[in-house]
């Protein structure tokens, strides 16, 4: 089972971002980025997030008219890459095999 899919059925049952991230184990930013990504809008501040980075608004003008962080705006935006150490592409797997045997031929 992915991670995603617990974060997901762990909010539906908590309804809490906080709470989700205490039951799963994992960070804050780790489930709203989740959630964001599964299209689940979790606030009004999501909402107006959303809308403005639809409107073309960068990342940085986001966080200054809203006066929060970036990376808190980065956060209630969808992946734009898949979840890191999993669904990993052909090329992530052929470095990490390589690396396991350069590992073994270095011992």
């Amino acid at each position: 089972m992915s991670v995603d899919k617990d974060i997901y059925d762990a909010f539906r049952s908590t309804g809490s971002v906080r709470e989700t991230a205490k039951e799963i184990g994992c960070s804050w930013n780790r489930v709203v980025k989740s959630l964001a990504s599964s299209g689940v809008i979790i606030s009004d501040t999501h909402v107006m997030i959303l809308d403005m980075h639809d409107a073309g608004m960068s990342v940085h003008e986001i966080a200054r008219q809203l006066s929060l962080n970036t990376k808190t705006v980065q956060a209630y935006l969808p992946r734009v890459r898949p979840t890191y150490g999993e669904n990993r592409t052909k090329n992530a797997t052929k470095i990490s095999e390589w690396r396991n045997r350069r590992k073994t031929e270095e011992m």
